[in-house]
């Protein structure tokens, strides 16, 4: 089968999704989160494996299969939609961005999905050896935390001195990650954008990448011959997150 024919599949599952989307509105609002029945049948069809490599068993779609599945699933519910497209997202960065030996831990597990908030609010850590230690942080609207095993959390970083040198992404389990259910708003209900909290974490360096070297195209590529994870961060992070609207 040839890839167009692939990639016109993947918008046709999310597109068979629709109406019962649009079917469970009012249970998904009763939960601010998508029932187990949608989680199930998004990843069944393989909606929330678009970005991960084809060496973890993903479907690495390219940019434009990406903007349409999530367009389509907007039809049905925007909340959906929006977790959808930042787990996507987010597993784009954690394989694509980080050292090789940490995207094979995570992939490891063929349903791994990554959420994440890069921006830090209210985040203590300090320096520590071979990495940091969150005393505690709140991270605001962690869309899709509730289908991910991981999570990518805005932290500062740090030189060997303890100096605070500019904001990192750290990915950390989600056993470290307490979600706080308090994703109560008119619309969106279904994106599950809860808050999150950590308290005393331990992150190794390898885990950490700086925000401004992701942005810049300075921070080294996992998989520099792929198309999709060779895009640049800031327009592949905006441009699918728009694409339902």
């Amino acid at each position: 089968m040839s890839i167009a024919l692939v990639e016109e599949d993947l918008v046709g599952r999310a597109r068979a999704l629709v109406e019962r989307l649009r079917c469970r509105h009012a249970e998904t609002d009763g939960l601010s989160k998508a029932t187990d029945e949608t989680s199930a049948e998004l990843e069944a069809a393989g909606l929330f494996k678009l970005t991960v490599p084809r060496a973890y068993g993903g479907l690495e779609s390219n940019i434009t299969t990406w903007m349409e599945a999530v367009a389509e699933l907007g039809r049905g519910d925007g909340g959906i939609a929006w977790a959808v497209t930042l787990v996507n997202a987010c597993n784009w960065m954690a394989a694509g961005l980080y050292p090789r030996k940490v995207a094979d831990q995570v992939f490891a597990d063929p349903n791994a999905r990554v959420a994440g908030v890069f921006s830090s609010r209210g985040v203590k850590a300090h320096r520590v050896d071979g990495g940091i230690v969150v005393d505690k942080g709140i991270w605001f609207f962690n869309s899709g935390v509730y289908h991910a095993q991981w999570d990518l959390l805005g932290v500062p970083m740090f030189n060997e001195a303890g100096e605070n040198i500019g904001p990192g992404i750290a990915l950390v389990p989600m056993s470290e990650v307490k979600i706080l259910n308090d994703w109560d708003t008119i619309g969106l209900r279904g994106s599950g954008s809860s808050n999150v909290t950590m308290e005393n974490v331990f992150i190794p360096d390898e885990r950490i990448v700086g925000l401004l070297a992701s942005t810049t195209g300075q921070q080294p590529r996992t998989f520099p011959d792929a198309a999709l994870y060779h895009t640049a961060f800031a327009p592949l992070m905006g441009t699918p997150s728009r694409s339902h609207w």
